[in-house]
């Protein structure tokens, strides 16, 4: 599924001192994606926690907010 959004995009974006991403979901957004981005964080920075949300954007598939 992350085929979709480059992994490495999500690396740039988060720090050492990261503690909270926010995932808005679009209305668009292929079913499973933000899920997608959740699991990859949880696998890769356990220490930041992802918190998901049908946001119903129209355009952004995602939109993240990285604290």
């Amino acid at each position: 599924m992350l085929q979709v959004l480059d992994p490495s995009a999500i690396r740039r974006m988060v720090s050492s001192s990261s503690e909270l991403v926010t995932v808005l979901e679009g209305a668009g957004a292929p079913p499973g994606l933000a899920r997608a981005v959740q699991e990859h964080l949880g696998a890769t920075r356990p220490d930041i926690e992802v918190v998901l949300y049908e946001g119903g954007q129209g355009g952004y598939p995602l939109l993240l907010g990285v604290e």
